[in-house]
């Protein structure tokens, strides 16, 4: 009689053996990487970004570098390991405190030669809170359970989240953006909310 544990493994292995041949070689998958950054760094340097003399373009060409990456590695990198899942988050936890800092920054920065808008922190506290949470998840869907803590969480995030887009919203569409924000609050805490207990 196999046992349960057993079972699962042989599932997961199946699985992992069936998954092969939907996904590049560890290789090639390297290689893409390479390229994408490349064609990153290239386009930084047409658009003069990578002159680090101008005030501005080091934040910008780390946070181009760090999201592009935190988007495209999982997409391409396949290969299940903990070490591969480790790089992952690597370039995910950069990509969030790159962002952080960038906005810590614009708040307490009072060199600027322009007034920076309340409504523009507020946009770049929503794009934080909104596609950090959804790449985390994406991240770490093992994470996802069904408990208190989850629920604690989306609550927490969909706050943060109403509020920041409801200031912006409001600014755009005074009188409409807060029914606007209701609609984006709820479809996103409603992307969050786990499928499945696992």
């Amino acid at each position: 009689m196999v046992g349960d544990d057993n079972v699962e493994a042989l599932d997961d292995a199946m699985i992992e053996d069936m998954g092969k041949g939907y996904r590049f070689r560890p290789m090639m998958q390297a290689v893409l990487i390479g390229i994408i950054i490349l064609v990153t760094a290239f386009t930084l340097f047409l658009t003069d970004m990578l002159d680090f003399t101008v005030v501005g373009h080091l934040t910008i060409t780390t946070l181009t570098f760090c999201w592009i990456l935190a988007f495209v590695f999982p997409l391409i990198v396949k290969t299940k390991s903990h070490r591969v899942h480790q790089v992952s988050m690597g370039i995910y936890w950069a990509s969030i405190l790159s962002l952080i800092g960038s906005i810590i920054l614009l708040i307490v920065d009072q060199s600027q030669t322009t007034t920076i808008l309340p409504t523009s922190i507020a946009l770049l506290i929503a794009f934080l809170v909104g596609v950090g949470s959804q790449l985390f998840q994406h991240l770490n869907p093992e994470l996802v359970k069904r408990n208190a803590l989850t629920y604690l969480s989306v609550f927490s995030c969909s706050v943060v989240f109403f509020i920041c887009v409801w200031i912006y919203m409001e600014t755009l569409i005074p009188g409409w953006g807060i029914w606007l924000t209701i609609v984006f609050t709820a479809l996103f805490a409603y992307a969050l909310l786990p499928e499945k207990t696992i």
